[in-house]
């Protein structure tokens, strides 16, 4: 998997590192997480979206909030 700002690109079949998980998170909300590496999220830092491991600081950008769109 790679990390940092999220970028768009071909993969090979099954390559797990391209698998995103929306997740329960604690305190209500979502976690997008990597199906390959754990722990890493997609968050938002510094205004920008990132894809890595976050630190404790990033955390608060880990949240996602889904609604229905009709």
């Amino acid at each position: 998997m790679e990390s940092g700002p999220l970028a768009a690109a071909i993969i090979p079949d099954g390559a797990w590192s391209a698998h995103w998980i929306i997740q329960p998170a604690p305190g209500g909300g979502y976690n997008i997480e990597n199906r390959y590496r754990a722990g890493s999220k997609i968050f938002l830092s510094g205004g920008k979206l990132m894809a890595s491991i976050p630190s404790a600081a990033d955390m608060s950008g880990a949240g996602w909030i889904m609604r229905e769109l009709k």
